[in-house]
């Protein structure tokens, strides 16, 4: 596992990319979890923190950005929510998903409007909230004017990804609409879903066909100049309390099986003090998680060996220090010492051990003793 900076512990790891991963992390000074996120490009490191310096309500808030461990980090917020994808799996009701994919257009549109385009808009990169809000995530491409940033990811990016002098807010536009019409019908939209007249579509949530239709035009220049001219006709919707708390269920399970993954690792590595933290808090997360629950017997296991060679050890340290003390408090014996004897018992007694015709030795009385 990665090396945390000083000052971080309980890391598990919640996402990873081409330059980079990212942390949910305890920072111990301040005592709150943080989403730390570490890149191998300082360059990417610099315009990611700038774009989230500006404080938009769609961006997770800044709180720091240093170097250690021979990369650079940014410390952000940690917001509790669902990778849009995941979100979609979960089989979102109709009214929830409309409300998301209006909360993306608002979103985007900030963004835009502060003077940023994200270039890599995807459901990995979209978070879906307890509170049907959303941020966006991973900036730092765009940012920094990478190649990768007018391009972005197969699936998503618009026809003229790669070509010299492109508008990356123009591209975002048509990332946007092929992302709005996943979530109102669960795929992305196939090439001739236009000339189909977007039958998904109308099926799905006809209201959104005219905004996703302006946003899929193939030549940049017929795309809206700015996603703001789309917010007012915006179809409405409600973001219920039933979908908050499928969100909020999910996020807790997702998570619970982040940290009973990183536990296990830990543990197959020998390393149970340091899973045990873990996987407690998946459990309480999610008490049912069989990966968790599989893994109690084995850490209890390596555990206990600990203990029992512990207890042992002590066993065996104490039997010498009582040995080492008993000698050193024993008193030595008197070798004068002669006990006393009746008159038959002296009689019966052997001469004492020497040679023929030596004189027998006087009998002594016994020393009192202080």
């Amino acid at each position: 596992m990665t090396a945390l900076p000083s000052g971080y512990s309980l890391a598990v790891r919640v996402g990873a990319g081409a330059f980079g991963e990212v942390f949910r992390a305890r920072e111990d000074a301040a005592a709150r979890w943080v989403a730390l996120k570490r890149l191998s490009r300082p360059d990417l490191c610099r315009a990611e923190a700038s774009a989230l310096a500006a404080g938009l309500p769609c961006l997770p808030a800044l709180y720091s950005v240093f170097s250690a461990k021979g990369a650079d980090w940014i410390c952000m917020e940690y917001v509790h929510g669902l990778p849009l994808g995941d979100f979609l799996a979960s089989g979102s009701e109709s009214a929830d998903a409309a409300s998301v994919a209006a909360g993306l257009v608002r979103g985007l549109a900030a963004l835009h409007e502060w003077g940023s385009a994200h270039g890599d808009l995807k459901p990995e990169n979209i978070l879906v909230q307890t509170d049907g809000g959303i941020r966006l995530l991973d900036l730092g491409l765009s940012a920094a004017g990478t190649a990768r940033a007018a391009g972005g990811s197969a699936g998503y990016s618009a026809p003229e990804a790669g070509s010299p002098g492109i508008d990356p807010r123009r591209s975002d536009l048509w990332s946007l609409g092929v992302v709005l019409h996943e979530i109102l019908t669960g795929v992305r939209p196939a090439p001739a879903e236009r000339a189909n007249g977007w039958a998904r579509l109308r099926a799905a949530a006809p209201d959104w066909i005219p905004a996703v239709e302006q946003l899929l035009e193939e030549d940049p220049a017929r795309r809206p100049s700015s996603i703001a001219v789309l917010l007012p006709g915006l179809p409405s919707a409600i973001w219920t309390e039933t979908a908050a708390d499928r969100v909020s269920a999910a996020a807790e399970r997702r998570l619970a099986a982040l940290l009973g993954r990183q536990a296990e690792d830990l543990v197959r590595r020998g390393r149970s003090r340091e899973a045990l933290p873990l996987l407690q808090e998946a459990l309480d997360l999610d008490p049912d998680q069989n990966l968790s629950l599989g893994l109690l017997p084995r850490l209890r296991l390596d555990e206990g060996r600990s203990r029992r060679w512990a207890w042992a050890a002590a066993a065996v340290v104490a039997a010498a220090i009582a040995v080492v003390v008993s000698l050193a408090l024993r008193e030595p014996p008197d070798e004068a010492y002669v006990p006393l004897k009746t008159a038959p018992e002296l009689e019966r007694m052997p001469p004492p051990r020497g040679g023929p015709g030596d004189p027998a030795m006087p009998l002594r009385e016994r020393s009192s003793r202080p």
